[in-house]
């Protein structure tokens, strides 16, 4: 179809930009890893055949092929020569056989008169339609009947012309499909890197290093970040106070508190959207000498945010404080992030037997009280 061809007119062109642009980066010693994403774009021949067959609204052209540009112009002259005749003959209707705003219009693919049902008889001809009332019928005059057969012939001719270019183009793209499906794969690898280079610039991000011990310096919520942004102003990292947190390879469990609204929920949502971007190759908005190990399996679980449940937690953890738990599995190591309000805010405070047993365990650690008095969001949390 048409409008097909002409989205993939925009295609071809892309896809010839990106390979030119990573020919480019090939010459740099940083990009070659990316360069190589590049594959041999479809010949040019195709797409400047497209661009004089395919208008961008996805209408074929008069240039597509001389005899698509004959044929529309005995169109053009057919469809004039019926106009002036129909208009003759309704201007030679009297007063009281036309219709009120009497005009020449289309029925059923017909030009045809608007005329009263009182002077169809007198008309003659075909009626291809009438009013809702009946009193108006639309009539197609019978020295109109055998130039109204010209003019449909003459469109049939277009239109078995359009159908031949567009087979015609059809069979130039066939052998290249394998080819333009491959630079299309390019295309979308290309615009995935730069979207991914495009937020590590807008959020300030570094690249943490990867199988390390779990350090964090200068993190933040990556949808903090994103919250009142604009196309002037993307990310506003002034808005949102990094946090720092260590967790070294003995240590095993970071236990959370303070008042409400003071951004420990936060704290545990930023440490898992930062791990699970980091895996997926998005640099996240973390300051410079951060290190990340690799985890095997991320298991969330908000308490206070259970309509986002779904959408944020795989797996709901019962047994956690408002806690970050890095265990090491038999499919290597796990995170947990979990939110639970206890009974008391400060871990030294907090009474029952799961407050106590979470205090004994081997290798927890209490991190310092989040800061009170400040909306989640607002504040961050640091060590």
């Amino acid at each position: 179809e048409a409008p097909a061809c002409a989205e993939l007119t925009v295609a071809l062109a892309a896809m010839r930009v990106v390979a030119a642009d990573l020919k480019r980066l090939d010459t740099s010693h940083a990009a070659r890893r990316t360069a190589t994403l590049r594959v041999d774009p479809p010949p040019k021949e195709l797409e400047t055949k497209l661009v004089q067959s395919i208008s961008p609204d996805g209408q074929v052209l008069d240039s597509a092929s001389k005899d698509l540009a004959r044929a529309r112009q005995r169109v053009r002259e057919a469809r004039k020569h019926v106009m002036d005749k129909l208009g003759a003959i309704l201007a030679k209707l009297d007063q009281t056989e036309r219709a009120p705003d009497a005009a020449v219009t289309v029925r059923g693919g017909r030009y045809v008169i608007p005329i009263r049902s009182t002077a169809r008889s007198r008309v003659g001809g075909i009626v291809h339609d009438e009013s809702a009332t009946r009193s108006t019928v639309f009539v197609e005059p019978p020295e109109i009947i055998e130039l109204g057969n010209e003019l449909r012939a003459a469109e049939s001719a277009e239109l078995r012309e359009v159908l031949r270019v567009l087979r015609e183009l059809t069979d130039l793209l066939r052998p290249q499909a394998a080819t333009i499906a491959a630079a299309w794969e390019m295309c979308i690898a290309f615009d995935d890197l730069c979207a991914r280079a495009r937020y590590a610039v807008q959020v300030n991000g570094f690249v943490p290093e990867i199988g390390a011990h779990l350090k964090i310096r200068g993190g933040r919520h990556p949808l903090l970040l994103g919250e009142g942004r604009s196309m002037l102003r993307p990310y506003s990292s002034d808005l949102v106070i990094p946090f720092d947190l260590d967790l070294h390879s003995d240590e095993f469990t970071v236990l959370v508190s303070g008042p409400n609204t003071g951004g420990k929920t936060v704290l545990i949502k930023a440490l898992g959207l930062l791990v699970l971007l980091t895996q997926s190759g998005i640099i996240p908005p973390l300051g410079p000498h951060s290190s990340l190990p690799i985890f095997a399996r991320v298991f969330a679980d908000s308490r206070r945010d259970r309509r986002h449940r779904e959408r944020v937690a795989p797996v709901r953890c019962r047994d956690a404080d408002a806690d970050v738990s890095v265990a090491q599995g038999c499919a290597g190591q796990v995170i947990r992030v979990g939110d639970r309000a206890p009974a008391g805010r400060c871990p030294r405070r907090v009474g029952g037997g799961r407050a106590r047993r979470a205090r004994s365990r081997a290798h927890a650690r209490s991190a310092a009280r989040v800061g009170g008095g400040a909306r989640a969001g607002d504040r961050g949390a640091r060590r």
